[in-house]
């Protein structure tokens, strides 16, 4: 049973761990749980479905769904426990299902002008810095100062235009320190607007030419699914407290990374 649930980067992880169970055991016995975008209560889930943006829309999955009480009952294992995970795990995923993850360039393109006033055609690095909620569910905080020293090492590999992204604003002491310490010949644009199409984001953070990202999965996945030759630098600690190494482990094999250390 694959529980396909979260933001974005969490539902694209889920769907690919389901196509894999799919492959491994019959799509007669592959099961999913999509509870956390049909639930119906008051608690219903943060963030909405937006698989569909990528013409897959939740009924392809809902056919899928457990019915069984017992499955929904059973206690919750991340898929990132699996054993499967490994190197191939995602240089296969990727090969398989990148096609699944089709966007139309034309609105990417023209929310990339108008948010950046350059052609998507120049070369771009991108930093993702997770932020809003994250700070206060996530295990492990990766703090500016890390980003300030993963940025002084790659100084020379990051394009003239680069795009800060995060989910909420970064405030004037956090911009001081990544422009006077490590880009300060750069041209560094924010796309740190919470109103910001997430879909569309993701998407240009597939096209960027060097990649930093969060220990998130949204910023993960762009990198997983990003364009051929995008080079791809994650942080090697992604979680913090009780097996945080059963996590961190399978994300540092993801195919074509490169990790960097935080503190």
């Amino acid at each position: 049973l694959i529980h396909i649930e979260g933001g974005l980067g969490s539902q694209i992880l889920g769907a690919i761990a389901f196509w894999n169970l799919q492959e491994r055991v019959g799509s007669d016995k592959a099961k999913c749980d999509l509870t956390y975008f049909t639930n119906t209560s008051s608690t219903p889930g943060l963030w909405p479905y937006e698989l569909n943006r990528f013409d897959l829309p939740i009924s392809d999955f809902q056919k899928y769904e457990s019915k069984k009480k017992s499955n929904l009952l059973m206690k919750k294992k991340d898929f990132l426990y699996h054993s499967e995970i490994n190197l191939n795990y995602w240089q296969s995923s990727r090969e398989k299902y990148l096609g699944k993850f089709y966007f139309e360039k034309y609105p990417v393109q023209l929310e990339y002008e108008a948010l950046t006033k350059l052609s998507l055609s120049e070369t771009f690095g991108a930093v993702h810095i997770r932020r809003g909620d994250y700070l206060q569910v996530a295990s492990r905080i990766i703090g500016i100062e890390d980003y300030v020293g993963i940025l002084k090492s790659l100084k020379e590999l990051i394009p003239q235009n680069v795009l800060i992204i995060s989910d909420s604003e970064i405030s004037p002491s956090d911009r001081g320190k990544l422009e006077m310490t490590t880009m300060r010949d750069k041209n560094v644009i924010y796309l740190d607007q919470p109103h910001l199409d997430s879909f569309l984001i993701h998407c240009i953070m597939r096209e960027a030419e060097i990649l930093v990202t969060a220990n998130s999965t949204f910023s993960f996945t762009a990198g997983l699914l990003g364009r051929q030759g995008q080079r791809v630098f994650a942080p090697i600690q992604f979680h913090g407290g009780q097996d945080s190494e059963k996590y961190n482990r399978t994300f540092r094999d993801a195919a074509n990374f490169v990790i960097w250390p935080t503190r």
